[in-house]
C-alpha cells in the first residue's frame, strides 16, 4: 500500500493518474486526509497498471482507497476509481461520536470485483455519482452511520459472474464473537433524486 500517515494529508491534483498493482491500493491512515481535486476536463483516475485494451474492463486489478479511521475532511472530486476491488472503504471505531467523515462529487466507480462503497459506521455525502458494475454489492453501508446521496445512479448490470446479492445493503448492527447483534445508530440514509437499477 501506498500510505498517509497519521494527521498527514495527500493532496491529488487534476489530471492526476494513480496506477496500482495487484493486491496494491492506497491506505488512509487514523486522522489522515486525501483530498482529490479533479475538474471535469482533467478528472483524476485510479486504476490498475495493465493499460492494454484487454484489460480495459477487467475487475479486481488492484485492491482499495482504504481510508481508515481517517479526518473528517475528506474530499474526492472529479474522480474515476475503476476496475479494483473496493472501490472506497471508508471506517469508523464504534465510539467515534460522530462517525468521521468522507464527500464524493462528481465521482464514477465502477467495474469493481467486490464493492464499490464499503463503510462501515461513517458519514458519507455523495453528489452526482455514478456506482456501477458490482461484483458483490455497488453499496454497502454498515454499522450504522450518517449517509446522504444526492443526484447519484447505482447501476449494477455486473456480468462476469454470479452476483446474488443486493445493489444497496444497509445495516445498523454488528456480530460479536458470540453471534450477538450489537446496534450502532444510524443518524441518516438519504437518497435524493437518485436512480438505483441493475440486472438482478
Amino acid at each position: 500500500y501506498a500510505v498517509v500517515d497519521s494527521s498527514q494529508t495527500l493532496i491529488v491534483n487534476e489530471g492526476t493518474k494513480v496506477y496500482f498493482a495487484n493486491n496494491c491500493g492506497l491506505w488512509v491512515y487514523r486522522f489522515g486526509t486525501i483530498k482529490v481535486n479533479g475538474t471535469k476536463d482533467f478528472p483524476v483516475t485510479f486504476q490498475g497498471v495493465r493499460l492494454e485494451s484487454y484489460y480495459q474492463d477487467i475487475a479486481g486489478q488492484w485492491d482499495r482507497i482504504w481510508i481508515n479511521e481517517g479526518s473528517d475532511q475528506n474530499e474526492i472530486n472529479y474522480a474515476e476509481i475503476r476496475n479494483g476491488f473496493i472501490g472506497l472503504q471508508a471506517e469508523s471505531l464504534f465510539d467515534t461520536v460522530p462517525p468521521k467523515k468522507v464527500k464524493l462529487s462528481n465521482t464514477i466507480i465502477k467495474n469493481m470485483s467486490g464493492f464499490g462503497i464499503l463503510t462501515r459506521y461513517y458519514n458519507l455525502e455523495a453528489v452526482n455519482c455514478v456506482i456501477a458494475r458490482g461484483g458483490q454489492y455497488l453499496v454497502a453501508l454498515v454499522n450504522g452511520g450518517g449517509y446522504e446521496f444526492r443526484h447519484c445512479t447505482l447501476a449494477n448490470y455486473w456480468s462476469a459472474s454470479q452476483r446474488s446479492t443486493p445493489s444497496l445493503y444497509m445495516n445498523d448492527y454488528a456480530i460479536d464473537e458470540n453471534e450477538n447483534p450489537i446496534h450502532f445508530p444510524l443518524y441518516k440514509a438519504d437518497f435524493l433524486n437518485c436512480i438505483l437499477w441493475g440486472n438482478n
